[in-house]
């Protein structure tokens, strides 16, 4: 037996899919060590299978720009321009879309959830914990590289991009430690003088396109909705209105048949009356005529 699935359900179904949080849908973010970042936290890039993150949804204080490289960076605040490797989709961070600048917590000896960019001198850069207020550039244990770009600035619009210096894959560990603290945030002031304007991003692009497609996916479903809806109402209107009719007609056809009937008895009892009437007329009639006969023989 065929499934039949009535307007009304269809529209419920589809009414449940409209207003379903989006929310259940998007991926999650996961620090170094394993555990699920907070919602603060998105994908740098939702529509790839998996993408660095960077904390760009804080309900307070500015939110992190991402890198194209997944590293993120702080445009604003007290930490302004300090780069780190956050999050990724990812949380085992395999994924050739996460951020593998800094080592891994499966190469240090403890849980690490994000490590900051410090720089060491022109060019020459370390990784730290992110919860850590000491100079790694002064400890000759910590990884340093000498980068070439450590990428690009993904900006919501795609006016410009701003080039931050990246990390090489060849470590130089063998170069000295700087004695002194330097800023984090001076790599990005040197290089923020440098914003020229450039074509938009891939990432851009695919997030444009999956976002035109939803919008028309949406609308699709809401206008399926409305036809759907005008479709039920019509029917119960038209039921309603169907036992009413039948109500109607069985009252009228239960009064025409009562009608008939004592119309029928009205008759039949009029035709009765007037025969006796005609009988009792010619009765009298014909009384009278004996009797003046009689008179007149006298």
């Amino acid at each position: 037996m065929p499934l039949i699935i009535s307007p009304r359900s269809l529209f419920l179904l589809l009414l449940l899919l409209l207003i379903a949080p989006f929310d259940t849908f998007a991926q999650k973010c996961y620090a170094l060590d394993g555990t699920e970042l907070d919602t603060s936290f998105k994908p740098c890039n939702p529509t790839a299978e998996h993408s660095g993150c960077c904390a760009t949804n804080r309900s307070s204080g500015p939110n992190d720009l991402c890198l194209d490289s997944g590293l993120c960076m702080a445009p604003a605040g007290d930490a302004v321009g300090t780069i780190s490797q956050a999050g990724c989709t990812d949380p085992t961070f395999q994924a050739p879309g996460c951020p593998k600048v800094c080592p891994d917590v499966a190469s240090t000896d403890a849980a690490v959830q994000a490590y900051t960019l410090q720089s060491c001198g022109v060019g020459v850069y370390c990784c730290r914990a992110s919860t850590s207020t000491t100079n790694c550039c002064a400890n000759a244990s910590s990884p340093k590289f000498r980068p070439t770009a450590l990428g690009a600035v993904v900006l919501p619009s795609p006016l410009a991009s701003l080039p931050i210096p990246s990390p090489s894959s060849t470590p130089s560990s063998e170069l000295p430690a700087s004695s002194s603290t330097p800023s984090p945030t001076s790599a990005p002031q040197s290089s923020a003088k440098e914003i020229a304007s450039c074509p938009t991003p891939k990432q851009l692009n695919i997030a444009v396109l999956g976002g035109a497609i939803g919008s028309a996916l949406g609308s699709i479903i809401l206008a399926l909705s409305g036809v759907l809806y005008l479709v039920w109402k019509r029917e119960r209107r038209w039921k309603r209105l169907k036992e009413h009719y039948e109500e109607q007609f069985g009252m009228n056809w239960a009064y025409r048949r009562t009608v008939v009937v004592e119309k029928a008895g009205d008759e039949k009892r009029r035709d009765s009356e007037e025969v006796e009437s005609v009988g009792v007329g010619v009765g009298v009639g014909a009384g009278e005529g004996r009797s003046e006969g009689g008179r007149e023989g006298v």
